[in-house]
């Protein structure tokens, strides 16, 4: 990804138009649509990326570009942990320290795309992943996760607390 980024804010902003947490395209191309969201999702943390003026950026980056005139001097942490969640007030600079605080506990995952049951629980057991459901509640699912934890991983059931 693109971090010193010739692109800039007036620029960017010219290009794109920001809504609740999303980029989209101001401008027509041949290989773009006016209005159509840009990024796609990247590795396994599902980051959006995209490609605009020449360079690879992830869709965060550019949307703290975009509402504050200039690139970030180091990462970029989503505060609530779900990394496409790029709603403006969910970004903040940080250091790779402060970014890994939050990182979601091993076995739960959330899912914007299910608004009624966004919360999934899964553990591992012989190398396959086995789904323990989709949940209401961030709570529901770690519960889940912890009861199937005693059930397929009991000599680490005293470690639950701390995973």
């Amino acid at each position: 990804m693109a971090t010193n980024s010739t692109l800039t804010a007036d620029a960017l902003r010219q290009m794109v138009e920001y809504r609740d947490g999303e980029l989209f395209w101001r401008v027509k191309s041949s290989s773009r649509k006016m209005g159509k969201p840009i990024g796609a999702p990247a590795g396994l943390q599902g980051r959006l990326q995209c490609q605009i003026a020449g360079s690879h950026h992830y869709v965060h980056r550019l949307i703290w570009l975009f509402h504050h005139g200039a690139w970030p001097t180091d990462q970029i942490d989503h505060i609530n942990g779900h990394p496409t969640d790029n709603r403006v007030e969910n970004l903040r600079e940080a250091d790779a320290a402060m970014n890994s605080r939050n990182k979601r506990v091993r076995g739960i995952s959330f899912d914007k795309r299910s608004a009624e049951r966004p919360w999934r629980a899964r553990i591992m057991v012989d190398g396959r992943s086995i789904s323990l459901g989709y949940f209401s509640s961030e709570a529901d699912a770690m519960a889940e996760y912890q009861r199937a934890k005693l059930i397929y991983h009991p000599a680490y059931a005293s470690g639950i607390a701390a995973a």
